[in-house]
């Protein structure tokens, strides 16, 4: 092989090679915007399953919520001689089924919501961290 047949065969990023004479430099940059476009790609779906799962659990997390505040309406009306709840130990709430749904509904509330809170801010923190 001479010197002019070297520099006319040239390697592709799969590594065979061809006879055709081409520029490195327009080779790899077609590369690069391949690369770039799944990596845009790849965000674009992991947002997308972000926001599904985000509408999932607060869903869920209102349906916690209505339930427990059923639930606390059913025991005050089903139930007799219920002594008065006091929501986190300093609220007073009277002793009647929309008392007890209140109460229901509020003490899971919190319960589920400041949890539901911090992971929500820790996973913002995270994907900005990640970027």
């Amino acid at each position: 092989m001479s010197e002019s047949d070297a520099t006319e065969t040239t390697t592709d990023h799969t590594g065979s090679q061809n006879g055709e004479k081409t520029e490195t430099g327009s080779s790899e940059d077609i590369d690069n915007q391949n690369q770039t476009q799944k990596h845009s790609q790849h965000i674009e779906q992991s947002h997308t399953h972000g926001r599904s799962g985000r509408q999932f659990v607060i869903i869920l997390y209102f349906a916690l919520t209505g339930a427990a505040g059923m639930a606390g309406y059913l025991t005050g009306y089903f139930v007799d001689g219920l002594s008065a709840p006091a929501f986190l130990f300093i609220i007073p709430f009277p002793p009647t089924p929309v008392g007890f749904a209140a109460y229901g509904g509020l003490t899971i509330a919190i319960v589920i919501g400041i949890p539901l809170g911090l992971v929500i801010y820790v996973s913002e923190y995270a994907d900005s961290i990640e970027t």
